[in-house]
């Protein structure tokens, strides 16, 4: 995240604080969200010109939902123990 996204050279990396990290990364991930939202409302505007086609209008929300729920975390701990224990045999 550090050298790609958020651009940062080694040595501007080295000097930053855990804490300044994080405050970038929220930055960077408000951005990117905020982004997400513009290009889907006109992606949601250009589609409903054509909305005699379809049968109801098409709104950001329903453009960002799959975005959305990808980065929502999921319960893998049960996934995760199963995997453990047939990978070291502890059953």
């Amino acid at each position: 995240m550090a050298y790609g996204p958020l651009g940062l050279k080694p040595c501007e990396f080295e000097e930053l604080q855990p804490h300044e990290l994080l405050k970038m990364l929220e930055g960077y991930n408000w951005r990117k969200e905020h982004r997400e939202n513009e290009l889907a409302y006109f992606v949601c505007q250009l589609m409903n010109i054509e909305g005699k086609a379809l049968k109801e209008n098409i709104t950001p929300a329903e453009l960002l939902k799959p975005l959305r729920e990808r980065g929502k975390p999921t319960d893998g701990k049960k996934a995760d123990a199963e995997y453990l224990m047939k990978k070291f045999k502890l059953e």
